[in-house]
């Protein structure tokens, strides 16, 4: 069998395993964002804000969810926009303060996240947030990972609604450290 036919087969052994993981509650994890692996999932109840640290699944903003999806940050899925969600800490809630800086992202004086990227890992430009400082308001939640520095989150778009939090989640299964 040649090298090509083994990628196919793994490749679609791998996708169905991730349709199954799914239906059983289960989100696999492929991005450096998080430890590589399978999370277990749980249904965010509606208009519920997480708590400071959870794991969440989330949907991105329109305007995010378009930018991320054209440079290929995330493929195709069930958020409104189209795009599967991320799956990040949530770092700041209602009533935390989240401060933009040269170096780094800090909740409440905490610092929880390196900086922003000026480019992605493919030389093209990113948009950070203006540095400064950020009042959570209540139904939004920033999400940021301080898993990998190439995590594209919270840093480049701003808090999302709470309403585009899915589910929460925890991990069962997980590679690579974290």
């Amino acid at each position: 069998m040649s090298m090509k036919s083994w990628w196919l087969r793994g490749t679609v052994a791998l996708a169905a395993a991730a349709g199954v993981a799914a239906a059983a509650g289960v989100r696999v994890n492929w991005t450096p964002s998080l430890p590589v692996g399978l999370y277990a999932k749980r249904e965010a109840p509606e208009g519920a804000t997480p708590r400071r640290g959870v794991i969440v699944e989330a949907c991105l903003p329109p305007g995010a969810a378009a930018f991320a999806l054209k440079r290929g940050y995330v493929g195709p899925g069930p958020c409104p926009s189209g795009t599967m969600p991320l799956l990040k800490p949530a770092a700041a809630v209602h009533g935390d303060t989240v401060d933009i800086a040269e170096d780094g992202v800090r909740v409440n004086g905490t610092m929880v996240a390196g900086p922003g990227l000026e480019q992605d890992s493919q030389g093209r430009p990113l948009p950070p947030l203006v540095p400064g400082t950020y009042a959570v308001v209540p139904g939004t939640v920033w999400i940021l990972s301080d898993h990998d520095p190439r995590s594209f989150d919270s840093r480049y778009f701003g808090p999302v609604p709470v309403e585009s939090v899915r589910a929460s989640a925890r991990p069962l299964l997980t590679f690579g450290g974290g």
